[in-house]
């Protein structure tokens, strides 16, 4: 998808020379400093668990706009919370409202905003057993570097909006067998998008 901005339309080779190395390294141990982002941690308490991690990333998102090259104007980054409630089975041991963390940068072209593109990954974690909610799972690997790709892409698309929209989608659920991004996936296919491309981000940058 072509991009288009205030600016001439940049490369690819332009856009990743946007992703700050510091910047993406500081987000992993952010992150990772939560404890855990197991979906069915606290969701309340301020500095720990999925509730905490999620909230930090909404705010971190949301200062997208100020950097970008249209302050804030046309092509917009729309961030927002998707909630849902799935059944209590399987993995899902309680009732817990899980949260999608959804940012979208609104295509520039009327005749192809239509047509979207996701960058994805997964922001919860795990403890050994999954059915563990209070243990520690920092989850720096799996997949806080994913989430961390997909926030520093964000940042960089956001200084210059493409013709396509741009859908920058961080999941919970993944580890309660892909929870978070198969609602996403169903809501999208009720409104009947014109997905045309997913570049989706997991255990980025391991050695195995």
């Amino acid at each position: 998808a072509a991009c288009l901005g205030l600016l001439s339309p940049p490369t690819a080779k332009e856009v990743m020379s946007r992703i700050d190395v510091e910047y993406v390294k500081a987000n992993n141990y952010k992150l990772a400093s939560f404890g855990t982002r197991h979906s069915l941690s606290d969701a309340t308490h301020p500095t720990r668990g999925i509730g905490a991690a999620r909230n930090w990333m909404k705010a971190e998102f949301e200062t997208y706009n100020a950097e970008g090259v249209n302050g804030g104007g046309e092509g917009k980054l729309r961030v927002m919370f998707e909630e849902f409630e799935p059944p209590v089975m399987g993995r899902v041991s309680k009732p817990t409202k899980f949260v999608n963390v959804v940012a979208v940068l609104p295509g520039t072209m009327p005749e192809a905003a239509g047509r979207r593109y996701y960058v994805v990954g997964h922001y919860d974690s795990m403890p050994t057993d999954v059915m563990d909610p209070n243990s520690d799972a920092p989850g720096a690997n799996d997949d806080a570097s994913g989430t961390t790709a997909v926030m520093a892409i964000a940042r960089a698309m956001a200084k210059t909006p493409c013709e396509s929209t741009i859908v920058f989608l961080c999941t919970a659920g993944e580890e309660q067998s892909l929870i978070g991004a198969k609602y996403h996936a169903d809501q999208a296919a009720a409104r009947k998008e014109d997905i045309r491309g997913v570049l989706s981000n997991d255990i980025v940058g391991d050695s195995m």
